[in-house]
């Protein structure tokens, strides 16, 4: 296998199984637990069942937040409906029908205006509260990947997000702010935040994370690092960004089973005639730095963790009956 070279040589560093796996080492049974619980808060996202788990209180979920706005919604038309017939019987039918349609158009924007699905809990005993964002599960979600043409993030000059998940990402962002202020009005200086999701929804909890320490809300030190699973990269110059705000590769891990090919979507190296063609239909990309320089649309960013095929990592039982099943960290500047 072989790695583009930090510099602008063009030159490619070169692997053999041998000289990788000088790259690795075995992660500790204390990180794998932390990691085992941060997995098992990205299945559930999938379907809350559960209150409590892992000494966790559930604080807020999507579904709850959806649920409440459309019966917020039909409360208020109804009421409208019903002030408006008074007086006025002749007009009932077409009043009705009006208050039917705008309920219907409500309850659509209310389920779709944020396509990725999310829950909050807290951990008590760390004071510390935890976003957990849910990867694709529909077309609604996955059709955001089509617009992975790059955009400005946060208004920096040099650096670029995938559009589609930055739009995804500012929408999480308005509706777990309250969570975040709350939290902090409620443990001040010992407030922590961890964030944390699969797929897709490992990239928004990423840029969200981010969008939290450049909009200056709240401080590096009370931000965990952030943990993906299987979760594609969408940032380009994501490097000078953390340089800039002090923070390092740890701040995000990014945990990937061996041969999942979704971590690498945007950025593997791309075909000299297929860039050709992406330019035609896309005029951004052609001064997007990463794909010029490096042939591929976003660059990695953080510590990666790689899991396995050999291991089927469900629960923390079968972790710690498994001793041989450990992840490894590749030891590389991302």
């Amino acid at each position: 296998m072989t790695f583009k070279d930090d510099g602008r040589d063009g030159s490619e560093a070169k692997y053999d199984r041998e000289s990788f796996s000088k790259l690795l080492f075995q992660v500790p049974i204390s990180e794998m637990k932390f990691l085992s619980k941060l997995a098992f808060l990205c299945n559930i996202a999938y379907g809350i069942y559960l209150r409590r788990y892992y000494g966790l209180d559930l604080i807020a979920s999507s579904l709850e937040t959806k649920a409440e706005a459309t019966s917020s919604s039909k409360a208020k038309l109804e009421e409208f409906g019903s002030e408006k017939a008074m007086g006025f019987e002749r007009k009932h039918h077409r009043i009705h029908s009006s208050k039917d349609q705008l309920l219907s158009m409500a309850a659509h924007q209310s389920f779709h205006s944020s396509p990725f699905e999310w829950i909050i809990c807290d951990d008590p005993i760390r004071h510390t509260r935890i976003f957990v964002i849910q990867g694709p599960d529909s077309l609604t979600s996955w059709w955001r990947v089509l617009f992975f043409h790059p955009t400005k993030f946060e208004g920096k000059l040099d650096v670029f997000v995938h559009k589609g998940m930055y739009e995804a990402a500012k929408v999480i962002y308005e509706k777990v702010i309250p969570h975040v202020v709350d939290f902090l009005q409620t443990h001040g200086e010992h407030a922590r935040f961890q964030f944390t999701g699969h797929s897709l929804g490992g990239s928004i909890a990423v840029l969200v994370s981010l969008m939290l320490l450049i909009r200056n809300v709240v401080r590096c030190s009370m931000v965990e690092p952030v943990v993906t699973f299987g979760s594609p990269f969408v940032l380009c110059g994501g490097r000078k960004l953390l340089d800039e705000l002090t923070l390092d590769d740890a701040q995000i891990y990014n945990v990937i089973m061996h041969g999942d090919i979704v971590p690498r979507g945007f950025s593997c190296n791309i075909p000299g005639f297929l860039i050709s063609i992406l330019k035609l239909f896309k005029r951004s990309l052609h001064s997007h730095p990463c794909l010029n320089e490096n042939k591929f649309m976003y660059s990695p960013l953080g510590e990666l963790l790689i899991l396995p095929t050999k291991c089927k990592i469900i629960t923390w039982a079968s972790i710690a009956s498994s001793w041989d099943c450990f992840l490894c960290f590749r030891h590389h500047r991302m």
